[in-house]
C-alpha cells in the first residue's frame, strides 16, 4: 500500500502539513493511534474513564506512550535518541490527556470496538474497512469515531465520491443503529469532534441534525 495514500485516508495527514524532524505526520499519527487503542484497552468505557483518579490516568497515559514509542523506536532512528524520544512522548502525552478530558464530557458508553476491520460490499466491489473505535451507548446506539491527526470535518462525506469514505462505509455496515459518526481531531491546540450526532450532548461541540445518522 502507498504510506502517503495510508496517511491520508486513514490519519489525516494532509500532504501539506509541515513536517517536523525526525517523524513524519503520517509516524506521528501511527503513534496517537497506538497510545489511544491501549488506554482504552485499560478504561473499557467511560464510567471506567471516569472512576480513574488524576494521578492513575496520567501514569496511564505515560506507561502506553512510552511503549508505543519504544516499539516504534528500531524503524524510526530518530526515536532512537533519548532527548527526541522525550520530546515525542510528552507530545503524546499532551494530546492523549486533552483528548480524554474531552471525553469526560460525552454521555456514558462502553467501547465496543478498537482498530476493527470489516469488510463492506459497494456496488458490486468488496471493500475493506476499519474504525479505529465503535462506542455502544445505553440506549444501544452506536458512535463511530476515526482519529485524525489533520483537519477534517463532515464536509468530506457530501460528495459522491467522498474524500473519507471510511465512517459512511461503517454507518451503512453497523450492526446496530448509529448515532453519531466523528472524526475524532487530535492536535496540539485542536482537540475535538467533527461529525453528525442525532441528540444533543453526545460529544461535546457537536450540534444534532434531528434524525438517526444515515450515510447510505
Amino acid at each position: 500500500a502507498d504510506p502517503a495514500a495510508f496517511g491520508q485516508l486513514r490519519l489525516g495527514a494532509d500532504a501539506h502539513d509541515v513536517a517536523q524532524p525526525g517523524l513524519s505526520a503520517l509516524d506521528r499519527g501511527l503513534l496517537i493511534h497506538g497510545v489511544l487503542e491501549r488506554v482504552w484497552a485499560q478504561l473499557g468505557a467511560h464510567a471506567g474513564l471516569m472512576s480513574t483518579d488524576e494521578d492513575k490516568l496520567a501514569a496511564l497515559v505515560r506507561m502506553t506512550s512510552g511503549a508505543v514509542i519504544q516499539e516504534m523506536s528500531p524503524r524510526r532512528r530518530a526515536l532512537r535518541h533519548a532527548r527526541f524520544a522525550a520530546i515525542e512522548q510528552a507530545r503524546l502525552q499532551r494530546l492523549v490527556t486533552d483528548w480524554l478530558e474531552l471525553e469526560k464530557a460525552r454521555q456514558p458508553f462502553s467501547v465496543l470496538h478498537r482498530e476493527e476491520k470489516r469488510r463492506v460490499r459497494v456496488g458490486g466491489i468488496d471493500i475493506g474497512i476499519r474504525a479505529d473505535r465503535v462506542d455502544i451507548l445505553e440506549d444501544g446506539t452506536l458512535v463511530v469515531i476515526d482519529y485524525k491527526t489533520g483537519l477534517n470535518g463532515p464536509s468530506r462525506w457530501e460528495s459522491d465520491r467522498p474524500d473519507e469514505p471510511q465512517l459512511p462505509l461503517y454507518a451503512v455496515a453497523a450492526e446496530s443503529e448509529v448515532s453519531g459518526v466523528f472524526f475524532g481531531t487530535l492536535r496540539i491546540g485542536k482537540v475535538g469532534f467533527r461529525g453528525l450526532v442525532v441528540a444533543e450532548g453526545l460529544v461535546p461541540g457537536v450540534r444534532p441534525n434531528g434524525q438517526h445518522v444515515s450515510l447510505a
